[in-house]
């Protein structure tokens, strides 16, 4: 009975050990992680192009970091403003698996993604397209007392649903529903008059074959507030 108390005692030691071990070998790893990224962006400058392409061969490298999901979201900031679409793209879609709640990144993504009518980009597109502005009614509840800023707060939510409404319209031509697309498009161009909205009526118009409609919608975008004629 002794015997086995004390063989109780040295597993549970060794249990505790072995443990200790294994945090001591992730803390390590972790510090030595970090320093490596530290240095490598201290060499990379002010650009973003580079910043994002570090962190791209340190995610490479660190495929299971502990900071993988803050690192992929800096990455996407570092993306947008180099204007790589190639790795916004890419590093985007990632980010907005894990979450879709990031304005920014689903605005940009979901251009990229219509610059092309394939059916799979614009399928994706859709999807987030929606979410973008099913997202903005939640910053309603931000808005400033101000009449000043209450007036530019509406603007700029006003345009960015409209924004939201023509790459819907975009996607749903795309993927073959005409009337749906023209119907999206007009609202869009109701909600906040663009040009962009304005040539995307006037496109799936004439897509339907309506000519007079078209015309008109194409009118609208030389006129439109933001045109850039």
């Amino acid at each position: 009975m002794k015997k086995f108390l004390l063989w109780g005692s040295f597993a549970s030691c060794g249990r505790f050990a072995i443990g200790l071990l294994l945090t001591v070998i992730i803390c390590f790893g972790q510090e030595t992680e970090q320093k490596e990224l530290s240095t490598a962006l201290a060499g990379a400058g002010n650009s973003p192009l580079e910043f994002a392409r570090v962190l791209e061969q340190h995610l490479a490298k660190y495929p299971m970091s502990a900071q993988r999901d803050e690192l992929e979201r800096t990455l996407v900031k570092a993306a947008i403003e180099a204007n790589d679409k190639r790795r916004i793209l890419i590093w985007g879609e990632k980010s907005l698996a894990k979450n879709m709640d990031q304005p920014q990144v689903l605005e940009r993504v979901t251009r990229i993604l219509l610059e092309s009518d394939d059916k799979d980009r614009s399928e994706r597109a859709l999807k987030y397209a929606t979410h973008y502005g099913e997202s903005l009614k939640g910053i309603l509840k931000d808005e400033p007392k101000n009449p000043r800023q209450k007036a530019e707060f509406i603007e700029q939510y006003d345009r960015a649903v409209g924004r939201s409404l023509t790459f819907q319209a975009r996607a749903k031509g795309n993927l073959g529903k005409t009337d749906e697309a023209i119907a999206l498009a007009i609202r869009s161009f109701e909600t906040y008059p663009s040009h962009e909205s304005a040539r995307e009526a006037g496109k799936w118009l004439a897509k339907a074959g309506k000519g007079v409609e078209a015309a008109r919608r194409y009118a609208d975008a030389f006129v439109a507030p933001d045109s850039p004629a």
